[in-house]
């Protein structure tokens, strides 16, 4: 792997313990940079993010809030990661990195738009909490990002405030990852030396960067998260053959 990728795959490590966003970059840079395809790229990064989750866990292992709800969310998200998994390696090429390059104009145009805004502080439902857990999931494992892009405007939607959102998507990696990385070991596709690479380089970026939380103003990211998004569906459409 390339000195360059590797440093910018710690940048993105730093990007998720910082503000909860960043792992959208994994693909794209992968395939940029290290010319692998979209679907070995979404399994590369979905094991790297399993690294990760635990470095999250190890630095900051209280557990976002004891309410039952939470639980339910943590523990859906890993058989909707299975789904995902399942649906990367059913999926055409193409169409794969078709439709991650739309989930990533669709989420650009929410953070740049500050959408959903928090919503009131209120308790959800464990149904509730159990549903977001499962579209994390799947949505996650199928776009091969960490948890926190599909979890963080749904957690804001269902009125956490932003510490514990960004900790609770942090820590939704380990059963996200878990669940897909089962799967795709299963099925005799994890190309180890890249994925072990990319692992302790996001490790790394990311305990950096949730040791810099307390200093960064997340609300100042959201418009260059928007924008790194829109670049990351640009380079993925210029890459489909159908």
């Amino acid at each position: 792997m390339s000195l360059l990728a590797i440093l910018l795959i710690a940048a993105i490590g730093s990007l998720i313990g910082a503000v909860g966003l960043g792992g959208f970059m994994m693909v794209p840079v992968l395939m940029l940079l290290e010319n692998t395809t979209v679907r070995q790229s979404v399994i590369i990064a979905t094991v790297a993010f399993l690294a990760s989750g635990f470095a999250s866990l190890a630095v900051r292992p209280q557990h976002p809030g004891g309410a039952q709800a939470r639980r339910s969310f943590l523990l859906a998200a890993a058989p909707g990661a299975i789904g995902g998994a399942l649906a990367v390696h059913a999926a055409r090429e193409g169409l794969l990195t078709l439709f991650i390059s739309l989930g990533f104009i669709v989420v650009g145009l929410g953070e740049w738009y500050g959408r959903p805004r928090a919503g009131l502080v209120r308790d959800i439902g464990r149904g509730t909490a159990a549903t977001g857990g499962l579209i994390t999931g799947f949505a996650s494992a199928l776009t091969g990002t960490s948890g926190p892009m599909v979890a963080m405007p749904m957690l804001a939607w269902a009125g956490l405030q932003l510490p514990e959102r960004v900790a609770l998507a942090q820590v939704a990696q380990i059963p996200v990852a878990l669940g897909a990385t089962l799967a795709f070991v299963s099925f005799g596709e994890v190309p180890w030396t890249l994925t072990a690479i990319s692992s302790a380089a996001l490790c790394c970026g990311l305990v950096g960067g949730m040791l810099l939380a307390r200093r960064i103003k997340a609300g100042r990211l959201r418009r260059l998260a928007a924008i790194l998004m829109w670049c990351a569906a640009a380079v993925m459409m210029s890459k489909i053959q159908w």
